[in-house]
């Protein structure tokens, strides 16, 4: 049997309400994909339900089920027996645009008979308010070139909103595996490592200017809405320390790709700064100072670079009137881009 061009992993965990939205997309990607099903020890029907789409898509979907290990284990675990080419997670309360993902495929197909060395695909996701009932497209197009190979060296600057996120990345799976990545078990926010961690390793990348992923906002449980991301502050500092010891980022010898990373890692630094400071409590101001020293004893030019950024000194403010300005500009941010 031929090698597959593309693995979409499923993380999954009691999203009996929800994981048959996703599969019902995934497995419209045609007999080029390969759809694993990773059930974190489900406590529901989730693993039921995917046996279901295994039993009627034998040659596509597979499921492996494991005891609880968190976010970070279920995309390893996919990752360490992935056949497709290239690499990509869909979060099972999510999914995908059939059409774009025909259309990806196709580009990876054409690519390859091109003899184009692609490394790294890169897509448009769109943020699903179910509060409001609206959407919130996130593209590239004014900052990378469309519908051709390209290198850092050709790439514009990204607007603030325009990081790279997990739902943006489609990687090759050599290279993700040459880069080392192991995400850490029991976290949450450990997509920001996969995006980060291995950027250096691809060299080469395609941008298709297609609405592939759909993110859906609102779950109340969801990692991403605000008393969660407070509740697991913890956690979300586990991942920065993570990032930040990724890389010497000085070391990084291509420019545009150095800046880049330093000012993804600062958004990141400023995201934890900020929900330290919202919490309103007195211990997560000692994390802060912690999480300074530690970067700073990690790397002291990394730390006197991102500490002149303008968005992470500002989320270092304190006293009343910094947590108002902190809070404001969180406020002002999350009506603007809705990113929970």
């Amino acid at each position: 049997m031929s090698q597959k061009l593309l693995t979409l992993v499923v993380p999954s965990y009691n999203v009996e309400n929800y994981i048959r939205r996703c599969l019902d997309t995934l497995v419209q990607g045609g007999e080029d994909i390969e759809v694993i099903v990773v059930n974190d020890g489900s406590k529901d029907n989730t693993a039921k339900i995917a046996q279901e789409y295994v039993d009627a898509h034998p040659e596509m979907v597979s499921l492996v089920s494991k005891t609880n290990g968190g976010h970070g284990s279920t995309i390893n675990t996919g990752l360490g027996i992935a056949t497709g080419e290239y690499f990509y997670v869909v979060d099972s309360d999510d999914w995908l645009n059939v059409e774009a993902l025909h259309t990806l495929i196709d580009t990876i197909k054409e690519t390859k008979k091109k003899n184009l060395s692609v490394d790294l695909f890169l897509v448009n996701y769109v943020y699903e308010h179910v509060e409001d009932n609206t959407h919130n497209a996130v593209n590239y197009k004014n900052s990378l070139p469309v519908n051709k190979v390209f290198t850092w060296a050709d790439t514009k600057k990204f607007d603030f909103a325009q990081f790279l996120m997990l739902h943006s990345t489609v990687q090759k799976t050599s290279i993700l595996r040459q880069s080392g990545v192991v995400l850490p078990e029991h976290t949450f926010y450990v997509d920001n490592i996969l995006v980060y961690q291995p950027l250096p390793y691809f060299k080469t990348m395609y941008y298709i200017d297609i609405d592939l992923y759909r993110y859906f906002i609102g779950r109340i449980d969801q990692s991403v809405s605000h008393q969660s991301m407070i509740n697991r502050i913890d956690q979300y500092i586990r991942v920065v320390k993570t990032m930040i010891t990724s890389h010497h980022l000085e070391e990084i010898e291509d420019p545009k790709l150095r800046k880049y990373m330093y000012n993804f890692l600062s958004i990141i630094l400023t995201i934890v700064n900020t929900f330290l400071t919202l919490s309103k409590n007195k211990e997560n101001n000692v994390k802060k100072k912690e999480l300074w020293h530690y970067l700073k004893e990690y790397d002291a030019t990394m730390f006197k670079k991102i500490r002149i950024k303008p968005l992470y000194a500002a989320s270092q403010l304190n006293g009343k009137a910094g947590r108002f300005i902190i809070r404001s500009g969180y406020k002002l941010g999350r009506k603007i881009f809705k990113y929970n």
